[in-house]
């Protein structure tokens, strides 16, 4: 979760994590198109450009949020929690991934002690 600072009704300051992060995906872009994971942006920060990827909102579904989004022209619903599996906490996502003409991968995540993805699917 997020703490937000209280100066300025969190204007202030960015928001920082808060607790202990259980995985990263590191400085990458999260999607590839060719496997390479290369960010397209001059600099890493803002929007990725509009033929590559499209935030096109959220749902409410019960107690989660289903975001909907576009990939290379493909649209992507994806469901992410967490859920706890013999006293441990495990991330999950579903995915509803449109017909598509490109070959798409993501990252499965990384652990917290590692810099690489550990799979791809």
């Amino acid at each position: 979760f997020l703490e937000i600072s209280p100066a300025r009704f969190g204007l202030l300051h960015s928001t920082a994590i808060g607790g202990a992060p259980l995985f990263t995906t590191g400085r990458h872009v999260g999607w590839s198109r060719d496997r390479e994971f290369v960010d397209p942006r001059p600099a890493p920060v803002g929007s990725l450009p509009k033929e590559l990827a499209r935030y096109r909102g959220l749902h409410r579904a019960d107690q989660s949020v289903v975001f909907d989004y576009e990939l290379a022209g493909t649209r992507v619903l994806d469901l992410p929690w967490v859920v706890s599996v013999d006293n441990q906490l495990c991330f999950a996502r579903v995915l509803e991934i449109g017909p598509s003409t490109a070959t798409l991968t993501l990252p499965s995540g990384n652990s917290v002690s590692s810099k690489k993805p550990s799979a791809s699917v």
